[in-house]
């Protein structure tokens, strides 16, 4: 009985592909995706991020691309900052499985200082910018554009998990968020994808 009741509360939620630059709060919200019931496979500890996947895009071997989507177990949720590259590739391989392309966005400034911190290149940040922009205006399904400041506002409801909690900075920001599930294009439809957990922010 609790299994049919787990299965049809999950049947409705889509794949997602999680389109981020990096440093933008994806690990954060892959995690945060993960308690609410989405897949996250093979994911890391460190980053929520699929390792066959990753792994996939960093060989570019593109012909396992059918392999590597049918072992994971639905609905999952991918990410990796490679994407911003080679989206394009996995477009074939992921018609089958209609997922929704959530594009998590941070301030500029922001962001760039973070990748400079970490010894990455500007001329990097810029080309993955332009190239989720272009990703996300492109995309034929269902997409939603999310911001980083309301991922960490959703976090504060997420503190009891200690690997969302130790990627947050606590007592900064308020509780809640409601992520409405987007149709091709620009509008939302009223169901929630993260249901019963959330407020609306002001």
């Amino acid at each position: 009985m609790l299994a049919r009741v787990v299965e049809s509360e999950l049947i409705d939620r889509p794949n997602i592909v999680l389109l981020t630059v990096g440093h933008t709060g994806s690990t954060v919200l892959s995690k945060m995706l993960g308690t609410l019931g989405w897949n996250l496979a093979d994911a890391d500890d460190e980053y929520g991020e699929s390792v066959s996947v990753r792994n996939c895009n960093i060989a570019k071997a593109w012909g396992k691309i059918p392999s590597v989507l049918a072992a994971l177990p639905e609905p999952w949720v991918i990410k990796d900052p490679r994407f911003c590259e080679h989206l394009e590739r996995w477009m074939p391989g992921l018609e089958r499985y209609s997922p929704t392309l959530v594009w998590l966005t941070r301030d500029s400034n922001d962001t760039r200082d973070s990748h400079t911190r970490r010894g990455e290149s500007e001329s990097l940040l810029n080309r993955r910018l332009m190239a989720a922009k272009r990703h996300f205006e492109l995309w034929t399904g269902q997409k939603l554009r999310l911001d980083y400041d309301q991922v960490k506002a959703a976090a504060s409801l997420f503190r009891p998990n200690p690997s969302i909690a130790a990627a947050i900075s606590p007592s900064r920001h308020p509780a809640g968020l409601i992520v409405r599930r987007a149709r091709s294009g620009t509008g939302t439809d009223d169901r929630a994808a993260f249901p019963d957990r959330q407020r609306e922010v002001p």
